[in-house]
């Protein structure tokens, strides 16, 4: 236990007793009144302590030091840290962030005060991002950029790309939150108010509307309103398709019709320090002949411009004869579509494939590829490559320089 830093803990722990002691003790041998405010500063507690131990300390400092105090007296503490394990345990109404400003003279920073990232109308997304925060690793704070990614697939590949393709993006302190395309647009208020270079990597999520019909194909009614759904679909340019992704309809660009956003030009998928990046149109070739195809998802995009290589590695069939590895799930569905006559049933049977446990095609990946030969997706790369220009502009990494939490 000793090794985890617990001698440590108890040390500073008797001595915020001490400060308190002292604090409260002068009343009681002069008499004299005791200060309404007793200040107490801790500079990085995390140089000192574990990881697990921070965790104890920073629960139970604030109130070791209040124990006992008068009821008309406040004890403030203020903690200075760049650690994650110290700052996801606190509201954001105790956090101050310093933000690190661009100057030619003196280094200076800018204090945000984190209690006010939400208003009264979003409480809900509040709760879920303090929740989202203290359930994972989070290093968001302490990043000099931060990527948000749609799932665990992206999640696992994404620092192959970035290591073996971004030499100077893989220098610098990235965060990497995996919160979905539902729940993405919930960090806005937190993300724009640390004004980090955010790059959010999403899907299309392309829906198209079906009218509803009863047994005898009458369409249905309800207060002479037609009854429809939306089923999601393969994207296709002027089908009429809209996006069921919350993240591009509520936040950035704020699109709906699939056609607005796959016409959305280079230059127009940045807003400052948030960029958005989702599938672009992707040149095959099936049977001899080219064609246009529109990925769905990360998954898709992977296969479509990878789809040589995998094809040589990976096999469909158990044979011993043959070296390759044996695919499995996602993947192994997507080369069974190659055996497809007509291109409209193997982009179909790609699309199918999604059905499936997508995380092992990635895990199937890893294993069977050297992520290096790996070709990152275009709209992913066209994502890294505006990320690591924008951290380059405005950060030094040669000093590595991080954020800081008080």
């Amino acid at each position: 236990m000793n090794g985890l830093g617990f001698r440590r803990l108890i040390s500073i722990t008797l001595t915020l007793i001490d400060f308190r002691e002292t604090w409260l003790r002068k009343n009681k041998l002069d008499q004299e009144p005791i200060e309404p405010l007793h200040l107490v500063l801790i500079e990085e507690p995390e140089a000192h302590l574990h990881a697990q131990v921070q965790q104890v300390f920073i629960k139970k400092a604030y109130e070791t030091l209040c124990l006992g105090q008068p009821s008309h007296c406040e004890t403030q503490l203020l903690v200075s840290t760049h650690s994650s394990y110290l700052a996801r345990e606190l509201d954001f109404s105790n956090l101050r962030y310093f933000k690190r400003k661009n100057s030619d003279a003196i280094p200076h920073a800018e204090v945000v005060d984190l209690s006010r990232t939400f208003d009264k109308n979003s409480s809900q997304n509040e709760k879920f991002v303090t929740r989202y925060i203290r359930t994972t690793h989070c290093d968001l704070f302490f990043a000099n950029g931060v990527i948000l990614v749609e799932g665990d697939a992206e999640r696992l590949l994404l620092p192959h790309f970035i290591k073996n393709h971004f030499p100077k993006l893989n220098s610098s302190y990235i965060s990497i939150l995996s919160v979905g395309g539902a729940h993405a647009h919930r960090l806005k208020n937190l993300i724009e108010k640390l004004a980090l270079p955010c790059l959010i990597i999403t899907d299309l999520d392309s829906v198209a509307m079906e009218i509803q019909t009863d047994e005898d194909g009458n369409i249905k009614m309800n207060n002479n309103t037609e009854k429809v759904k939306y089923k999601k679909c393969v994207p296709l340019l002027n089908a009429n398709q809209l996006t069921n992704n919350d993240t591009l309809k509520t936040w950035f660009p704020i699109k709906q019709k699939i056609d607005d956003l796959l016409s959305l030009k280079y230059e127009n998928k940045t807003n400052g320090n948030i960029r958005v990046s989702y599938q672009t149109q992707v040149s095959l070739n099936f049977k001899d002949e080219n064609k246009i195809v529109f990925p769905y998802t990360f998954e898709e995009s992977i296969y479509f411009e990878n789809r040589t290589w995998i094809n040589t590695i990976f096999k469909k069939n158990v044979d011993k004869d043959d070296p390759r590895i044996k695919a499995t799930g996602v993947l192994l569905k997507m080369m069974k579509a190659e055996d497809c006559e007509d291109f409209n049933d193997f982009r179909q049977s790609i699309f199918l494939a999604l059905e499936s446990n997508k995380v092992d095609m990635a895990m199937d990946l890893i294993y069977g590829l050297e992520p290096k030969d790996l070709k990152t997706p275009t709209y992913i790369y066209e994502g890294l490559t505006w990320l690591e220009n924008k951290i380059l502009g405005i950060d030094d990494l040669a000093q590595g320089e991080t954020n800081e939490i008080c």
